[in-house]
C-alpha cells in the first residue's frame, strides 16, 4: 500500500498515528508531496481527482481518499 502525504498535514499525521496504533506502518510506502490548492502535485492529481491528502493506494491499485 501506498500512503501519499505530507508530514506537515494534520490529516496524513492521523492516519500515520492509526497505522502505528493499528501495526500496519510497516506495509506503507510513504509518499511525500509537495501540494497547494492553486499549484496540485501531479502525482496526487492522478491518484486523487480531488488533488488533496491524505490518499492511499490499496495493493490491487484502487484509491481511498476523502472520509
Amino acid at each position: 500500500m501506498e500512503l501519499f502525504g505530507s508530514s506537515a498535514s494534520p490529516f496524513v499525521r492521523k492516519v500515520r498515528v492509526m497505522a502505528i496504533e493499528a501495526g500496519v506502518d510497516t506495509t506503507f510506502v510513504w509518499r511525500e508531496l509537495s501540494t497547494t490548492p492553486i499549484n496540485p502535485d501531479l502525482q496526487l492529481a492522478e491518484a486523487n481527482p480531488l488533488a488533496k491528502m491524505p490518499t492511499m493506494m490499496t495493493a490491487n491499485r484502487q484509491m481511498l481518499y476523502d472520509s
